[in-house]
């Protein structure tokens, strides 16, 4: 499984799990405090984003990391 995969299979997964709770991409940069701009980047696969950025996602979703990369 190659790098790019993974960012792309883990933005698609960021994704969905933010769309489940109704946000929009600015109300999930507003509730996890990681920029809109980062967001859209992370979620299209562009970012390969560091284990302090997924905290912040995790905390944001009010899940857990393996919660995160549950069917990837």
């Amino acid at each position: 499984m190659s790098k790019q995969y993974i960012a792309f299979a883990l933005g698609k997964r960021i994704a969905y799990l933010r769309k489940q709770k109704g946000w929009t991409q600015l109300q999930f940069s507003l509730e996890t405090g990681i920029a809109k701009s980062y967001v859209c980047e992370l979620e299209s696969g562009k970012r390969n984003p560091h284990l302090l950025v997924l905290e912040k996602v995790c905390d944001g979703l009010g899940i857990t990391f393996s919660e995160l990369f549950e069917g990837l």
